[in-house]
C-alpha cells in the first residue's frame, strides 16, 4: 500500500487480486486486497439508514454501541485475537474525478483472476470541510445515474405502470379505475426520499445540520458489511489490518442487495428492517430489478408489498402507524401482527374472503377465465386484495377515529392510548366483521368493482354497529390479550357483540375482570 497527496487528493494505491465469479461481462469485479481500519475509515462511509435526524440517506443499521467496543475489547485482550474474516466494500462507478480506478498488472491476462492495482482517491480535507458545494458536487455525481432514472421515472410513470400491468396480464377494460384510487400513491417512497434528499441538499441550513452525515455520504466507497468490526478496530489506533473484498463498479441497488443477502443469510436482520430498507433505499423501479434476485436468495419481497399498502400508502389508516424498527416502539402497531392482518386479505387462504368476494367477481374476464382457484388467487393478490383491505379499514377508522379513548385526551386511534389500536385487537376485529360477512354471501352481487366496494362497505358498517366506541372506550381489566387466556376472552366478547343484541359488556371478565 502506498499514500501520497497530488494537488488537492490523496491517492491511496493497494496491490491486490481481482476476480470474477462469473464469466458474464456484465458481472463485476471483486478486489480482494489488505488494509488497516483506520485508512479504510477515511474513504470508506457507512451510511446508516436513520442515522439523520431530518433526512433517511442509507440503508446500514445505526452502528451498536455494545458490538462496537466488543470489537475493539476483542482486540485489546489478547495478542492471539484476529478476526480474518473480510469486510465487504462497495466501489462506486461514477465520483467524477474521484472514481476509484482498477489497474491489472498483465492487460493481456483474460482469466478471471487476475493480479490488480486499485488506486483510490479522496479530497484531502474531506474528512474535515465544511464546504457544501464541496459535498453536494461529490454526492450528486455519486448518484447522478440515479437523479437521471428519478427523473425519467416522473416523466414515464405512467409508461411504466401500464407495462406492469400488462406483463401481469391483468388488464380489464370493463374497470373504470379512476376514481379507485386506492392503489396509487403521489410518488412511491423510495422515490420521494431521493427527492426530499436532492431538495436538502439545497438547503443550507440542512446542510450545515447534517453535514457529517454527508462526508459520510461523499465518500467513494461503502462499507457493506463488517462495520462494528470496523469501527471497533479503528478505534484501537493500532493499524490493525483487514482483508477487504471491494465490489468494483458497485451501484447503489447492488449496496443494497449484497448488504441484504449477506445480513439475511449469515446473522438474519429482522423482516421489517428488510421492508422499510426496501421501501427507504429504493425507487419502486429499483426494486423491481432487485425481486427475482432477492426471491432466488429466500428473502422475503412479499412483506415489501403488504407494507406498501399497509403503512407506505397515504389512504391507509394504518399510515406511519406500523413498527419497522428491530426495537419496541409503544406508539406503533406491531410489525408481525400486521403483516398476518394483510395476508388475509393477500393470500386469500381464508375461507371467508373466496367465499364472500370472489363469487362477485365474475364481471373481470381475466378472472372469471381462471380454471383454477390458484388462477383465482393470484389475480386477486396482483391486482384486487388491496382495494378491500382499504375499504374495510377506512370503514373502521371513519367509526372510531374520532371517538375518545378510556385515556383522557386520547382518540381511539391514538396508537398507545387505546385498547382499539393494538395488533391482536385489530386481528380478532377483523376475524370477527369477516365471519358475519360471509353470512351474506347473496348480497354482494355486482357488475363492477365500484359497485362491489359499496357493498362490502355497507356490510361492514352494518357489521361494526354491534361494536360500539364505549365498548373500546372502557378500561379493560384484563390486559394481556396475546396470551392464550387473554386472547381467548378478547374472542369470546367480540363473539357475544355480534350473536347477542343486548349482550352486556360490562359485566364480561374481559372487561370486568374474572370473578372473586
Amino acid at each position: 500500500m502506498s499514500k501520497h497527496e497530488q494537488g488537492t487528493q490523496t491517492i491511496y494505491t493497494y496491490q491486490g487480486v481481482a476476480y470474477k465469479q462469473n464469466s458474464d461481462a456484465q458481472t463485476p469485479w471483486i478486489v480482494s486486497f489488505v488494509a488497516s481500519a483506520e485508512e479504510i475509515r477515511e474513504w470508506a462511509s457507512i451510511p446508516r439508514r436513520g442515522k439523520s435526524e431530518d433526512g433517511q440517506i442509507g440503508f446500514q443499521r445505526a452502528d451498536d454501541e455494545k458490538r462496537v467496543k466488543k470489537a475493539a475489547t476483542f482486540f485489546k485482550q489478547s495478542s492471539l485475537n484476529q478476526s480474518p474474516t473480510a469486510i465487504i466494500l462497495g466501489l462506486h462507478p461514477n465520483q467524477r474525478d474521484l472514481t476509484p480506478e482498477l489497474n491489472f498488472i498483465n492487460p493481456d491476462n483474460s482469466d478471471n483472476i487476475r493480479q490488480c492495482e486499485l488506486r483510490i482517491k479522496v479530497l484531502s480535507s474531506l474528512q474535515y470541510t465544511d464546504d457544501i458545494n464541496i459535498l453536494k458536487h461529490l454526492i450528486e455525481s455519486k448518484i447522478s445515474y440515479r437523479i437521471a432514472e428519478f427523473e425519467d421515472d416522473l416523466e414515464n410513470d405512467d409508461d411504466l405502470d401500464d407495462d406492469l400491468d400488462n406483463d401481469l396480464d391483468i388488464l380489464d377494460e370493463t374497470i373504470d379505475e379512476t376514481e379507485l384510487d386506492y392503489g396509487d400513491t403521489e410518488i412511491e417512497l423510495g422515490k420521494s426520499l431521493l427527492k426530499d434528499f436532492l431538495d436538502n441538499l439545497e438547503n443550507e441550513q440542512w446542510c450545515k445540520k447534517n453535514i457529517q452525515d454527508l462526508r459520510e455520504f461523499a465518500k467513494p466507497a461503502t462499507v457493506i458489511d463488517g462495520q462494528h468490526r470496523l469501527l471497533g478496530a479503528a478505534s484501537r489506533e493500532q493499524d490493525i489490518p483487514f482483508t477487504f473484498c471491494a465490489i468494483y463498479d458497485c451501484l447503489w441497488t447492488e449496496q443494497v442487495f449484497q448488504f441484504t443477502v449477506v445480513n439475511y443469510t449469515a446473522k438474519r436482520i429482522p423482516d421489517q428492517f428488510i421492508t422499510a430498507n426496501a421501501a427507504l433505499s429504493l425507487t419502486k423501479n429499483e426494486l423491481l430489478q432487485l425481486k427475482s434476485r432477492f426471491e432466488q436468495a429466500n428473502i422475503k419481497v412479499l412483506e415489501y408489498d403488504l407494507m406498501e399498502v399497509v403503512n407506505f400508502n397515504s389512504k391507509s389508516p394504518f399510515c406511519d402507524l406500523v413498527n419497522l424498527s428491530e426495537k419496541n416502539d409503544p406508539h406503533k402497531i406491531g410489525y408481525k401482527t400486521m403483516v398476518k392482518i394483510a395476508k388475509v386479505w393477500h393470500d386469500a387462504r381464508h375461507f371467508k374472503i373466496p367465499l364472500v368476494i370472489f363469487p362477485n367477481l365474475e364481471f373481470d374476464s381475466v378472472f372469471k377465465a381462471q380454471t383454477s382457484k390458484k388462477g383465482q388467487i393470484k389475480v386477486w393478490s396482483e391486482k384486487y386484495w388491496h382495494y378491500f383491505f382499504l375499504e374495510f379499514w377506512n370503514a373502521v377508522k371513519e367509526i372510531y377515529s374520532e371517538c375518545s379513548s378510556h385515556e383522557q385526551d386520547y382518540t381511539l386511534w391514538t396508537v398507545g392510548h387505546s385498547q382499539l389500536m393494538q395488533a391482536v385487537v385489530l386481528y380478532e376485529l377483523q376475524d370477527s366483521i369477516l365471519s358475519q360477512c360471509s353470512r351474506n354471501v347473496n348480497t354482494y352481487e355486482s357488475s363492477s368493482l365500484e359497485e362491489l366496494l359499496k357493498k362490502f362497505r355497507d356490510e361492514v358498517n352494518s357489521i361494526l354497529g354491534a361494536f360500539p366506541p364505549e365498548f373500546f372506550a372502557t378500561r379493560w381489566k384484563s390486559s394481556s390479550l396475546n396470551t392464550g387466556t387473554g386472547r381467548s376472552l378478547l374472542i369470546e366478547a367480540f363473539t357475544k357483540l355480534v350473536t347477542e343484541g343486548n349482550y352486556q359488556y360490562k359485566k364480561s371478565v374481559l372487561v370486568a375482570g374474572p370473578k372473586s
